[in-house]
């Protein structure tokens, strides 16, 4: 490769926000990749007209795009972002460029240029982050997912898989996809508890005693139906602190489980939708009683191995992909009537040596396989492997990670 490599990554919502795990994923990406030839570009999507445009935020490119709410946002915010890219592209003559998509929303846009993007020498790369519909969603939105993976994986260059789980299942239902991906894992870092920033944060919501933690946004995959209406027949002292969006108040699910379970004002549930920085979240993970995981999504969640680098003891939802990344590195709970709450009485009656016990395995699998610097490291070398010049390249293999 010569030249400077510019690399465009579309489908977060702000790269300096770190409660997603697109968020995440990107900012600690574009911390570690650090190399010197690579300059960054991230879109951001806003439902807010007037917060549309561009900065600079740690010398990283960053484009507020706006995009109206509905089926069809976040069609329109990959087709708007995408247009922004490619101006930049085509007016300043850019070589050597990556589009480093996260999901696959705008999968049909991405498939009908791709004839352009051949002609422009511009890769595509995917990181799909589940092929699964999400839960809850109509049959309009459910059609529009399918034929978005479907659509995208046909686009692509490469495709960037965060699980050993759903590269399998791409590989099995995609199979032109072989030889075209990579499994890289996510990272998750241990940091030095905050301890006055917890005092206060104690004082001024009168937090007492211990307390529960979960970090979720308010979307139907990630079960807080079921974490609210299991807590409340706990009947332990602890409170249940939950860290999501800033716009919280917003989502249809929130304003049905508040009717439901009277969330607002809440004696025991405590809501936070302003907390992102990370030594913050880790020192809340650090002295919860457990990090509670309800989501079932089809990839690997950060906030999970977060949990697994910090919190005493992990309760994690019972599916593949929560397994796979934390295996005996936690506990587990199910769907059914009574075993989360089951779970948050056991965990009250775990001795010392039993949480030491289970702290330790799911460190150990943080140290072995996730850590963000080794994240950093294999997207470049996918990245390094599709911009070099094919004549350099020919016949070489990337080199299957772990």
């Amino acid at each position: 490769m010569t030249g400077r490599r510019h690399v465009f990554i579309m489908g977060t919502r702000g790269y300096h926000q770190y409660y997603g795990k697109w968020e995440k994923v990107v900012s600690h990406l574009i911390r570690q990749f650090d190399d010197g030839d690579t300059r960054f570009y991230v879109t951001h999507m806003t439902h807010q007209y007037h917060e549309a445009g561009k900065k600079i935020i740690d010398g990283v490119e960053y484009l507020n795009i706006h995009a109206p709410q509905g089926v069809l946002a976040l069609t329109v915010y990959s087709m708007v972002s995408l247009l922004h890219a490619l101006h930049l592209v085509r007016r300043h003559g850019l070589q050597n460029v990556i589009f480093y998509v996260l999901g696959t929303a705008g999968g049909p846009v991405y498939f009908a240029i791709k004839l352009l993007l051949m002609k422009l020498g511009i890769h595509l790369v995917v990181n799909p982050g589940g092929m699964a519909p999400k839960a809850g969603q109509g049959p309009l939105r459910r059609l529009l997912g399918r034929v978005s993976l479907s659509t995208m994986m046909e686009a692509c260059d490469w495709v960037i898989c965060d699980s050993r789980s759903l590269q399998k299942r791409l590989l099995k239902k995609y199979r032109f996809l072989r030889g075209k991906s990579t499994y890289i894992p996510y990272g998750a870092t241990r940091m030095e508890p905050d301890e006055g920033f917890l005092a206060d944060f104690r004082r001024e919501n009168q937090l007492e005693g211990p307390y529960f933690l979960c970090a979720a946004s308010f979307v139907e995959e990630n079960n807080l139906e079921l974490l609210f209406r299991e807590y409340l027949a706990y009947e332990g002292q602890a409170a249940l602190v939950l860290l999501t969006t800033p716009d919280y108040r917003q989502s249809p699910l929130y304003g049905r489980l508040n009717r439901q379970f009277g969330l607002e004002g809440h004696a025991r549930i405590r809501i936070f939708g302003d907390i992102y920085e990370e030594k913050k979240l880790d020192t809340l993970r650090l002295h919860c009683e457990a990090y509670i995981h309800p989501s079932q999504r089809d990839s690997t969640d950060p906030n999970l191995l977060e949990a697994m680098a910090n919190a005493p003891v992990v309760l994690a939802y019972h599916c593949p992909f929560n397994l796979e990344a934390a295996l005996t590195g936690g506990l587990y709970f199910g769907a059914e009537n009574g075993g989360l709450r089951n779970m948050l009485r056991l965990v009250e009656q775990l001795d010392e040596a039993s949480r030491q016990e289970i702290a330790a395995a799911a460190q150990e699998r943080i140290d072995s396989i996730y850590n963000w610097q080794l994240t950093a490291d294999w997207t470049r070398r996918v990245f390094d492997y599709l911009t070099y010049e094919e004549e350099a390249r020919a016949g070489e293999e990337l080199p299957t990670l772990l």
